[in-house]
């Protein structure tokens, strides 16, 4: 793909990045937005799936290039099929497609069944019916979440995309989840926080490659 591009726009191979766009929206986060100045990060975007990138050291860690991918943990192996070939991915339970599935099943909320802004809305306002789908999204949510910190032990999340706009009603749930799947008391320090970035991390993020960017300190420009 890379040679591909440079062909197609004159650069030489070497001018031109290919980054998928989580990896890319985490490297904005990093530069400008919610985890700048961070060492340790877990950047995710919550969307049609789950994408996540991983900053590790100051830096995106992709190991061999499917690092991050954090919406493919299994949570449940008798679970829902994934696209991936998979059974009970995290994304299948906790993604806006998944959320707007299982809202749709419940027939809330019932005045547009499935419409996860007005989901959200009914339960700030204190409707407990969506409330409750919520905590159970983010409770599932924070299970996949709970295996990155005994995995990694981050402190750091930051959620992006659009269905992170309900991250107020999902946490209590994502700290539930992460509780019961890590130890030592970890969810009382870890920091579940909305991307600053908006849509616009990933090219922010992509502007940062471009440059010749990669590694991060906490005196980013």
């Amino acid at each position: 793909m890379r040679g591909d591009l440079a062909r197609l726009t004159g650069l030489a191979p070497g001018e031109v990045h290919v980054e998928n766009d989580a990896n890319a929206a985490a490297l904005g986060e990093l530069w400008l937005g919610a985890a700048r100045g961070e060492t340790n990060a877990l950047v995710l975007t919550l969307g049609t799936g789950i994408g996540g990138g991983l900053i590790l050291g100051g830096e995106l860690f992709a190991g061999e290039g499917m690092a991050g991918e954090v919406g493919h943990l299994v949570i449940d192996p008798a679970g829902p099929p994934c696209g991936c070939g998979s059974r009970g991915c995290l994304e299948t339970f906790a993604s806006a497609t998944a959320a707007r599935r299982r809202a749709l099943a419940a027939r809330l909320p019932p005045q547009a069944p499935g419409d996860l802004e007005l989901l959200a809305d009914r339960a700030r306002e204190g409707s407990a019916a969506e409330a409750q789908l919520l905590r159970e999204v983010g409770r599932d949510l924070g299970r996949g979440l709970g295996a990155v910190v005994g995995l990694l032990d981050l402190e750091l999340f930051v959620f992006g995309g659009g269905f992170a706009a309900a991250l107020d009603t999902l946490e209590a749930g994502i700290r539930e989840g992460i509780a019961e799947r890590s130890y030592g008391g970890r969810e009382s320090q870890v920091r579940l926080v909305r991307a600053a970035l908006g849509p616009r991390a990933g090219w922010i993020g992509a502007a940062w490659l471009a440059l010749g960017g990669r590694a991060l300190s906490s005196r980013a420009p």
